[in-house]
């Protein structure tokens, strides 16, 4: 639920960065984002932990509307958990520049910057107006490349012109030029000499102090490659008036592999934790110039190639580095806004159950802000202490469930006012509601175009309308995915849906079903699930149930609902997604005194025999009454009402699967038995023809590691040997990766069905390209078969042939 707007607007005196002693200067770089609170407070916990308690976060915004709404949930999630914000943006949208790289401001005929300038303030105001209040601003990131790396000058103006439009607004505010890559003492020193008003603009000045496999300590004997190089970058500074220089490092780090400088050795995990403890702790947490210093990157959330930066890997475990720096002794940070005496404090339940609503983010504020936040525990408890007296409006939000509606509360010293909330439980996806003129419900999106899947007024269970799907022969679905980060690691997630039928003839198709996959961040399937209807004819409203246990590199699902028929209707209503240790809206208070128990098993035809299944998940259809098996493959459901059931179970190796079991007061047994996963006979896309939506997607093909994606002709123009790019084999597509700014150590796989004990052949043509300042070696690939199937390019049975290097710079 997004946050109430409010209605007016002031400019608070907080004593801000410019004026106040240095906080605690650990931090770290998220990639999360406002657009899902429990995902994100999933990271921001994480955060919290590595590094303490007022450490420094950096978050990225832009300079839309849309923009707002996801800043406005991160920065009071940083309030709630106690972390400072550098909120990183540079380019307005694109109607206020000359060129489509949005480096060339537009200029008013007076040749002023005034309208472009006035755009910044404008945002600025938006956001204040919520009454959130921004400590550090960070205008642009590495801009010392491309095209300001030759006009150093086009870059400070600019700067000039966005510091001033926010001062403006919030004189307090800390405004500071973009982290440039490394240390950028070229890049300074001329934009100083050309520009050397800037320095009264700039509270505080942006670097990246990367040094590949460089030491700390390297730049005091070497050069300025190095994590150690801000003491040049002061001397520097100082040289052009600047007496007490700001300084904040929104990245820095080690990728793990690196050893770009021979002399020292590869980078690995345990030799990254020393390096950066020992940064930490001994030259830039004493350093009084050092504001922050924030490491990239905490995770690589949505898939953007930085896996090998990671300091919680992909499926949450903590990385070396990560409990290095978390168990370091951090200096104790303050809040950067005012505190007192005043405590408010209560309990947010939902609806339905009048059950606690854990990780609800419940947030105060005056009119004008700023905001104080807290987390509701485990019981939905929450307490927001430290508070200056004051009159209040408060309210709160999860994903899943409606904001609590918003009160007003006046908080007096020494005091404690109580506030308790109810809130609805909305789900995770969005209700199938909309006009008979709607094809499918807004958020949704049909498969299968034309007038076999339209919207119904007439017939429905609840509500105003619902999906209709007609029968012609041929599958089609409407579909729906959940947030970029809307599952999370040991989390069970439950669906519902109920199906109503007319004349419905399966014929050779599955009918009527609710289908889930379980994807990562970039739509890479992990494993599937589907439960039909299992009935022809015509029936009345019926509840179909799904359960599922996503993987912890799981971040989404793909939820769909299907009609796969020789001829009929079929409509779909009331669909509802959530956390499976909540009830089902169908199942809510429903009980029983009927037990069933059982084992399961999968049928596992790589080896030929039966293995128990342990933490698979099974349920009950209809109400969704789950349990997970244990180590043995043992299950055991409690609390069923007496009648017909199916019971299903899931687990993301297998096929799930289910069996009709009538269940009556005292104990059923059913053991169940999961068919193997389903492939295809053939490769799909193998010359990787197909069109994909990001180039970092696979089509057909999943991938491991950090690696790249699908490409067209023309990838990588303006090498030597290649000055058109790289060129595919034969087609228009190819699948490359390149390693630049960090390390590929990835690829691709797919399985598929194959007859036993035939005889087969793989091949691929590949091509490797190295520039001179690698080392053979650098760059190599390689092909690799598993016999055995399954989905895992580490196993022990694959068959790989020898790596194939680049022989020297250009092709081979």
């Amino acid at each position: 639920m997004r946050l109430p707007r409010s209605l007016a607007v002031a400019l608070l005196a907080f004593c801000l960065p410019a004026s106040c002693p240095a906080n605690n200067p650990y931090g770290v770089m998220t990639l999360t984002g406002g657009g899902d609170s429990t995902g994100m407070l999933t990271h921001f916990r994480l955060a919290r932990d590595l590094v303490g308690e007022w450490g420094y976060v950096r978050v990225g915004t832009d300079f839309t509307d849309g923009g707002i709404d996801d800043l406005e949930r991160v920065l009071v999630l940083c309030r709630a958990m106690h972390l400072i914000p550098v909120v990183t943006g540079f380019h307005l949208p694109p109607q206020y520049y000359e060129d489509p790289g949005r480096n060339v401001p537009r200029r008013d005929p007076d040749g002023s910057l005034t309208s472009f300038e006035r755009a910044y303030e404008e945002w600025l105001r938006k956001v204040y107006r919520r009454g959130l209040v921004i400590p550090y601003f960070e205008y642009g990131n590495e801009v010392n490349g491309g095209y300001f790396a030759d006009h150093p000058e086009a870059y400070a103006e600019v700067c000039m012109a966005t510091s001033r439009a926010f001062k403006r607004v919030d004189p307090s505010l800390s405004f500071g030029t973009a982290g440039m890559a490394g240390c950028a003492l070229d890049f300074y020193e001329v934009m100083l000499r050309k520009a050397p008003e800037l320095v009264h603009h700039v509270d505080h000045w942006g670097f990246h102090p990367y040094g590949v496999n460089h030491p700390p300590g390297y730049a005091r004997i070497f050069d300025n490659y190095a994590l150690d190089c801000h003491h040049e970058l002061v001397d520097l500074l100082q040289r052009f008036g600047v007496e007490d220089p700001v300084l904040i490092a929104t990245e820095t780090g080690y990728e793990l592999g690196n050893q770009r400088d021979r002399r020292f050795p590869k980078i690995t995990e345990e030799l990254r934790a020393r390096y950066l403890v020992d940064a930490y702790a001994n030259h830039w947490a004493p350093d009084p110039h050092i504001r922050a210093v924030m490491l990239f990157v905490l995770q690589d959330v949505r898939w953007q190639n930085w896996n090998g930066w990671d300091l919680v890997r992909e499926d949450y475990s903590l990385t070396p580095a990560y409990t290095a720096i978390r168990d370091l002794p951090n200096p104790k940070g303050s809040d950067f806004l005012p505190s007192g005496s005043c405590r408010v404090s209560g309990r947010v339940t939902d609806s339905a159950l009048g059950r606690g609503v854990e990780d609800f983010i419940v947030w105060i504020r005056r009119p004008s802000g700023p905001y104080y936040a807290a987390v509701t525990d485990r019981e939905g408890r929450f307490e927001i202490t430290g508070v200056p007296e004051g009159r209040y409006t408060i309210s709160g939000f999860r994903d899943g469930f409606s904001a609590a509606p918003p009160a007003e509360i006046s908080l007096v010293p020494a005091t404690n006012v109580t506030w308790n909330a109810v809130v609805d439980r909305v789900g995770l996806v969005a209700p199938i509601e909309g006009p008979a003129t709607l094809q499918v419900p807004p958020g949704y999106t049909a498969s299968l175009e034309g007038q076999s899947v339209s919207m119904d007024e007439s017939v429905k269970r609840t509500g105003a309308s619902s999906l209709r799907i007609e029968a012609n022969g041929r599958p089609a679905s409407v579909w729906q995915v959940t947030g970029y980060e809307s599952v999370l690691p040991g989390r069970v997630y439950a669906a519902e849906v109920w199906v109503k039928t007319r004349d419905l003839v399966p014929g050779k198709g599955a009918g009527a079903s609710l289908h889930i996959q379980v994807t990562d961040s970039s739509a890479r399937e992990l494993a599937t699930a589907e439960i039909p209807l299992g009935r022809s004819g015509t029936i009345d409203w019926a509840p179909l149930t799904l359960v599922v246990s996503p993987q912890p590199q799981a971040r989404r699902l793909w939820v769909s609902l299907r009609l796969d028929a020789q001829s009929g209707t079929a409509w779909f209503d009331d669909l509802f997604v959530h956390e499976a240790s909540w009830p089902l809206p169908g199942a809510a208070g429903i009980s029983g005194e009927g037990v069933v128990s059982g084992s399961v098993v999968g049928n596992n035809v790589v080896f030929g025999e039966r293995e128990y299944l342990a933490d698979a998940v099974v349920f009950t259809v209809p109400l969704g009454k789950w349990t997970r098996t244990d180590f043995l493959g043992r299950y055991r459901i409690e609390g069923l009402p007496a009648g017909d059931y199916r019971i299903a179970a899931f687990h993301p190796d297998y096929q799930a699967a289910a069996a009709p079991l009538t269940v009556r007061d005292g104990e059923s047994s059913l053991d169940l038995s999961l068919p193997p996963r389903d492939y295809p006979a053939e490769l799909r896309n193998p010359g990787f023809e197909e069109p994909v939506s990001h180039p970092t997607w696979f089509r057909d093909w999943s991938r491991f590691g950090t690696t790249e994606g699908m490409q067209t002709a023309g990838w990588h123009k303006g090498l030597p040997e290649h000055p058109q790019g790289f060129q595919p084999h034969s087609g228009k597509g190819f699948y490359g990766a390149v390693a630049g700014s960090n390390i590929k150590d990835g690829g691709i796989f797919q399985t598929i069905a194959v007859e036993p004990h035939a005889l087969y052949e793989v091949s691929v043509w590949s091509y490797t390209y190295q520039t001179g300042e690698g080392v053979r070696g650098d760059v190599a690939n390689r092909l690799g078969v598993d016999p055995a199937g399954g989905r895992d390019p580490q196993s022990p049975y694959v068959i790989w042939t020898p790596a194939r290097p680049a022989t020297k710079p250009g092709a081979d």
